[in-house]
């Protein structure tokens, strides 16, 4: 059974990292509100949860019963069945959609002002991943 949840959670990880790497290829701007909002959602619970998902810390969990919350925030599990060229690629398209929903939503400010603090939370990340 655990090794069933384990790979429903990789799954969907998957599903969700080709959808928001590709929403702006499939779906009109008037949907580009919805995939902000969504991607307020997730900044938040990472923010609650010390920078991890919650689908990652199950799966951490499931892997590690004694794994703590936040002690290994960039470590995710389904990377390991995904090629690297495609992480690498799936970031990279995250960052272009996010930038042409930036420069498609200029006359909104809500969107605008979200996009903001989303670029502003990636570039934080990259900081504390990268740099520190």
């Amino acid at each position: 059974m655990c090794m069933l949840i384990l790979y429903l959670i990789k799954f969907i990880h998957i599903l969700n990292e080709i959808f928001l790497s590709t929403y702006i290829f499939f779906f009109s701007p008037k949907y580009d509100i919805y995939y902000t909002i969504y991607l307020l959602i997730i900044i938040l619970h990472w923010i609650l949860l010390k920078n991890e998902c919650i689908l990652t810390y199950i799966e951490k969990k499931l892997i590690d019963k004694n794994y703590i919350l936040g002690s290994k925030p960039y470590y995710h599990p389904y990377h390991s069945i995904i090629p690297k060229f495609l992480i690498y690629l799936f970031e990279i398209l995250k960052v272009i959609n996010i930038l042409v929903i930036f420069y498609r939503n200029y006359y909104n400010k809500y969107i605008y002002i979200s996009i903001l603090f989303i670029i502003g939370y990636i570039f934080f990340n990259i900081y504390k991943k990268y740099l520190k």
